[in-house]
């Protein structure tokens, strides 16, 4: 067999479900990766890069049948939420016999359905290995290796489903990926201080994504990122480099999708803010998202400024400080500020805005114990921290509140599963690809909350709506 083309595809959302889409998207950087390795390593393939959060649905479809055939890898990255939409996109290229590789969380969780209810996926990345998956594949296919050897992989053979030694953490990709796959440049410059469109009569700066770190040290109740514990990142003179290409190709804003910043080694960032001051990229800045236990250090927040960050994204949760004790929200000391509202929140999110650094509150409403008064005091700390911006160099820039989902690998999933029971829960949920998230979201209410989803709907929308985008 040969393979001649490699498309990558991230399936959209459902246009109900991305309420931000227009305000924060970036690049599907691991694709991005994947696909500039493949082009590293057989300049003679051609690779294409499909994003479905920032073209329509219909044309990724059309796009895939387009271009697949019988010697074309398709790749299709799997969240449980854009995971309908990632099956019409594998059911588009089997149509003209492309082979598939489904990757990401969604298929390292589901794996065993997928492979068992999916026979249009020929075959599974599970982990955090998607350029020696991807490679090993195309290896083994044009039969230079055998698929066992190739790592993190899933398979059927002789009617058994059959997995690959695991390789727990591929190293992060310390290159510059071919930024010409990103067929529209533009639609990416909705990030932070620059908002889509044109700012004090100026166009927004040329913004892309990048991945420099990965991982959190926290273990909070609503996250999901799985095997990213172990905080990993690449060297800072690979850091630099690579910014020192983007610079060169006119991009000046880098959004970092790590996990959490302030989980790096300080010592790791002061050498990259060292190697890019005397690079002379004063000009690149960048986005990060960062709990805000880690703003309680002066000392980081001044480094982050070094490092040329001026926007964060905060996971604020919740104003309770109660709230945040009963969801594992990392704290230093979780004390009760005036209203009754969490005191390290609005102490970190406040230096962070007294060094000059732009901030984006995001919050998760529905977690354990939520009454109508926790909710209150979500509602006023974000209320209190706009206010408190309006006397700072920074601002508050947005904020998003978002319902909790207990998605798959999360523990609010496992509280779920505890309470109705292994079997019935397993039968349900996790002997099937297509768990219902959204009937999840509402027995968790009625498991754990003592509030209304009316009335988390109201407040989101008063978190929301009083934050008004402050531009420069």
């Amino acid at each position: 067999m040969t393979i001649k083309r490699v498309i990558g595809v991230l399936p959209g959302l459902p246009p109900v479900l991305n309420r931000h889409a227009a305000r924060d998207t970036v690049p599907p950087v691991a694709l991005l990766h994947i696909l500039s390795a493949v082009e590293r390593k057989w300049p003679e393939k051609e690779v294409l890069l499909l994003d479905g959060n920032v073209t329509p649905h219909d044309k990724i479809i059309e796009d895939v049948k387009k271009f697949s055939d019988k010697e074309t890898l398709l790749l299709v990255s799997s969240l449980t939420l854009n995971h309908r939409n990632g099956l019409r996109i594998v059911q588009a290229g089997r149509e003209n016999g492309a082979t598939v590789l489904m990757g990401n969380d969604h298929a390292t969780l589901f794996s065993e359905p997928i492979m068992r209810d999916r026979p249009g996926v020929d075959y599974l990345g599970v982990g955090e290995c998607g350029v020696p998956t991807t490679l090993g594949l195309v290896d083994a296919l044009e039969g230079r290796a055998e698929l066992d050897g190739v790592p993190n992989l899933v398979y059927r053979m002789n009617g058994q489903i059959r997995k690959t030694s695991t390789m727990v953490h591929a190293p992060l990709q310390d290159a510059c990926p071919d930024m010409s796959l990103i067929e529209n440049p533009d639609a990416y410059v909705g990030n932070g201080r620059q908002m889509p469109g044109p700012q004090n009569g100026e166009a927004p700066k040329k913004s892309t994504g990048v991945n420099f770190s990965f991982g959190c040290n926290g273990n909070c109740y609503f996250c999901g990122i799985l095997d990213r514990r172990k905080v990993a990142h690449i060297s800072p003179s690979s850091a630099v480099k690579w910014m020192a290409e983007l610079n060169g190709m006119g991009y000046e804003r880098l959004h970092d999708v790590c996990d959490d910043i302030g989980s790096v080694d300080r010592a790791v960032l002061r050498e990259l803010a060292e190697r890019k001051e005397k690079a002379g990229l004063d000009n690149i800045h960048l986005l990060n998202y960062c709990r805000s236990d880690h703003l309680m250090d002066i000392s980081f927040v001044n480094l982050l400024g070094k490092l040329g960050v001026d926007t964060l994204f905060v996971g604020i949760e919740s104003g309770d400080p109660a709230i945040l004790r009963n969801s594992s929200k990392p704290g230093r000391r979780r004390e009760t500020g005036p209203h009754g509202i969490d005191g390290e929140n609005v102490a970190g999110v406040t230096n962070a805005l007294q060094a000059g650094l732009d901030v984006w509150l995001l919050f998760v409403l529905g977690l354990p114990g939520e009454t109508a008064k926790s909710i209150e005091k979500s509602v006023k700390i974000a209320e209190t921290l706009v206010e408190t911006s309006q006397n700072t160099a920074g601002k508050i820039i947005a904020a998003d509140a978002n319902m909790l989902i207990p998605f798959p690998g999360t523990r609010a999933w496992g509280s779920i599963k505890a309470k109705m029971g292994k079997a019935d829960f397993f039968e349900k949920y996790e002997n099937t690809d297509m768990p219902n998230v959204f009937e999840l979201t509402r027995m968790h209410m009625d498991m754990f909350c003592q509030v209304s989803g009316e009335q988390i709907e109201k407040a989101q929308k008063e978190i929301e709506g009083m934050v008004k985008a402050q531009f420069r």
